[in-house]
């Protein structure tokens, strides 16, 4: 005679049968079928299609290949620079994790290549207070022919927050310069490292150049959201900016801009906010 069990009975035979799912730590990290380590190992392939896949795909698995990060460091002397971009994004997405791989990328930032040397100072900048050692470069590239360098060396600069003279003295240069994006971020650099609240009106000048160019043009500006999101970060002592703020969030043709300026105005000063009815 056949016995059968019942079916609640047979799950729990069948459960207890099942090994306990290991915590997410433990498991391996894959991506496409390989694990960190065997997407490392191609980085090594005498097949440059292969080199730049597995540099695409570590950068997917980032930031959970920190086991990759010596391979990707001696990857950034590649001699196809198509795999270096792949390869900077991933050690951007480790964070501090990636301080090993410091003296490699300083040596990108010599790239004639503005793509490769932006990604660079990207990865600097998100080693933060850690990176300490490449602050001169990074004041170097204030100075860079590319805006976007320019741009993104002063939020690295903010983001190692070095209160030196030479640091602050080549950030309030920048507050110079002819293209709006570094200056913004020179702004929000001096305010993160000094706390200084003479940047304020910088920001504000920003915002309203910007929002003017934008709206005859009916584009987004990226400029303009870096200076709207760095008054927000100022909070409550960036009140001098509340009336651009409201008049922005109300009347910006592009609608990311009204919603950038109204994030800022409640963080400045949320009564307000309510006053002008933005949610």
């Amino acid at each position: 005679m056949k016995l059968f069990l019942p079916v609640w009975c047979a799950a729990l035979v069948l459960g207890a049968q099942q090994p306990e799912p290991r915590p997410p730590q433990e498991r391996a990290v894959t991506y496409k079928g390989k694990s960190v380590l065997e997407w490392a190992g191609l980085l090594k392939s005498q097949d440059a299609k292969q080199r730049l896949l597995a540099a695409q795909c570590l950068a997917r698995l980032s930031p959970a290949a920190t086991e990759a990060i010596p391979a990707l460091t001696d990857a950034l002397s590649d001699p196809d620079e198509e795999v270096i971009q792949p390869v900077l994004i991933a050690l951007d997405k480790m964070g501090p994790k990636a301080k090993s791989a410091l003296v490699a990328i300083l040596k990108v930032l010599r790239n004639n290549d503005p793509t490769l040397r932006c990604h660079a100072v990207n990865a600097i900048g998100s080693i933060g207070p850690e990176a300490v050692a490449a602050v001169p470069a990074l004041i170097d590239r204030l100075k860079d022919t590319d805006v976007l360098v320019r741009g993104n060396s002063a939020l690295a600069l903010g983001l190692i927050r070095q209160n030196s003279e030479g640091t602050c003295a080549a950030l309030r240069g920048t507050l110079s310069d002819k293209e709006h994006y570094p200056r913004a971020h020179a702004a929000l650099a001096l305010w993160r490292i000094t706390r200084t609240t003479t940047v304020i009106r910088d920001l504000i000048d920003i915002a309203e150049k910007t929002k003017i160019i934008a709206d005859a043009e009916n584009q987004y500006s990226m400029d303009n959201q870096v200076a709207l999101q760095a008054l927000g970060e100022m909070g409550a002592v960036a009140k001098d900016s509340v009336p651009v703020l409201i008049e922005q969030a109300l009347h910006s043709k592009n609608t990311a801009m009204r919603e950038a300026a109204g994030v800022a105005l409640k963080k400045i000063d949320p009564e307000a906010a309510a006053k002008a009815g933005i949610k």
